[in-house]
């Protein structure tokens, strides 16, 4: 799979509901499109029916998705996914300075 690069972002919220959105890798909108969806975590992914390369990904209640990783975040809990995940991609990108 390449390198999945974030081009723009919506992060629409309100008191009832918030919605973030991304498109990937600078790809225009496309009418050929499938959904990967996650429910457990509202996470869905857009997928080019063609090439079946990610282009977009929408995530339902993003705003307890970020508390969620703040709170981990403040617990100092290198443990959580999330953080493990933040923490190797800056090595890697430490890394690639050199």
């Amino acid at each position: 799979m390449e390198e999945v690069k974030i081009e723009y972002i919506n992060h629409y919220h309100d008191d009832d509901f918030d919605e973030l959105n991304l498109r990937i890798n600078n790809d225009p909108a496309r009418a050929l499109v499938s959904q990967l969806a996650d429910d457990e975590h509202n996470f869905f992914l857009q997928v080019d029916a063609e090439s079946h390369q990610v282009i977009g990904a929408t995530v339902l209640y993003a705003d307890d998705w970020f508390e969620e990783i703040a709170e981990a975040f403040r617990r100092h809990d290198l443990n959580h996914p999330d953080v493990r995940f933040f923490l190797e991609q800056k090595v890697n990108a430490f890394a690639e300075r050199l």
